[in-house]
């Protein structure tokens, strides 16, 4: 049930319950009147439950494998040439 629904049933006037501008407001008329309209305030959502440590990965320092070799550098193609900013704005206006 809706708590405007539930604060009008109860007996709160509606200008109080219609005249709040957000649930935040609502709320707090309810709790003005949770006395007088036997309230009971419970939490939407269960509070979540603590997740455990992340186990330590197993050590495999002794089954490791020799390193391979690095992939030898590729030289650059021979189109290539280095440009300056300047070379590369000119570049770029002519399109």
């Amino acid at each position: 049930m809706g708590l405007k629904k539930l604060l009008v049933e109860r007996g709160v006037p509606k200008e109080q319950v219609f005249g709040a501008a957000n649930k935040y407001a609502l709320i707090a008329v309810a709790k003005n009147w949770a006395e007088t309209i036997k309230i009971e305030w419970e939490d939407a959502e269960p509070a979540p439950e603590p997740t455990p440590a992340p186990e330590a990965p197993p050590d495999i320092s002794d089954t490791a494998e020799p390193a391979q070799a690095a992939a030898p550098e590729k030289a650059p193609s021979p189109e290539y040439k280095p440009m300056s900013l300047k070379e590369r704005m000119a570049a770029f206006q002519k399109g």
